[in-house]
C-alpha cells in the first residue's frame, strides 16, 4: 500500500493540468516498474540513481527499501527537481518541474503514450533506446535532452552534463 500512496506522491509532483490533462497512468507505472540502468563507461549516472533513491526518503516513504533500484520516473523526477531547484529556479516563474519533467518525456517521445493511446511495445522500445544510449548524437531520437549545438556526442555523455548544457542552450 505505502507503494501505491508513493507513486501517487511522485506523480502529484509533475502531473497537473498546467501541462497534461490526459491521464498517463499506465505509462507512469511502467516507467516506476522498470529500473534506471546506465552504462559502465559513464560511473557518474549513478548519481541520476542517488538522487532518486534520495527522493524516496525526502518524500518521507522510508519504508520503500533502499535495496530496491531507482526507477526511470524516480529518475525523471528527481533530475528535474534538481535542475529546477538548482540551476534554474525562479521566484517568477515559480516551481517548474513538471515542465523540464515533460520535456524529457517528449525528448523520450512518450509523450503520446497516454491512456488510451498506450502501447507497452513501444514505451519498452522508447525505454531501450535511452537506457542502451541508441539516440541520435545530439540527443534526438530519444536521449533526454536534445541540443543544436552538441560540445560531444551525447551518448558518451554523463546525463546531467546533457542537462546542463542543454539547459544552456535553452537560457541564451
Amino acid at each position: 500500500m505505502n507503494d501505491a500512496r508513493y507513486r501517487r506522491k511522485l506523480i502529484s509532483i509533475v502531473f497537473n493540468n498546467r501541462y497534461s490533462d490526459e491521464s498517463y497512468d499506465k505509462l507512469f507505472e511502467h516507467l516506476y516498474s522498470c529500473d534506471f540502468e546506465w552504462p559502465d563507461e559513464i560511473p557518474g549516472d549513478f548519481n541520476r540513481a542517488a538522487d532518486g533513491i534520495q527522493l524516496r526518503k525526502d518524500l518521507g516513504f522510508y519504508d520503500i527499501s533502499d535495496n530496491k533500484p531507482c526507477s526511470i520516473l524516480e529518475m525523471l523526477i528527481a533530475l528535474a527537481m534538481r535542475m529546477d531547484q538548482d540551476i534554474m529556479y525562479s521566484p517568477e516563474e515559480g516551481d517548474r518541474t513538471g515542465l523540464w519533467f515533460w520535456e524529457m518525456l517528449a525528448n523520450l517521445q512518450l509523450v503520446s503514450q497516454n491512456d488510451y493511446n498506450y502501447d507497452a511495445a513501444y514505451v519498452d522500445s522508447c525505454i531501450e533506446i535511452f537506457l542502451r544510449r541508441q539516440y541520435d548524437a545530439d540527443g534526438s531520437n530519444g536521449g533526454l535532452f536534445v541540443l543544436n549545438n552538441p560540445r560531444k556526442d551525447l551518448r558518451g555523455i554523463e546525463i546531467w552534463y546533457q542537462a546542463m548544457w542543454w539547459l544552456t542552450e535553452l537560457d541564451q
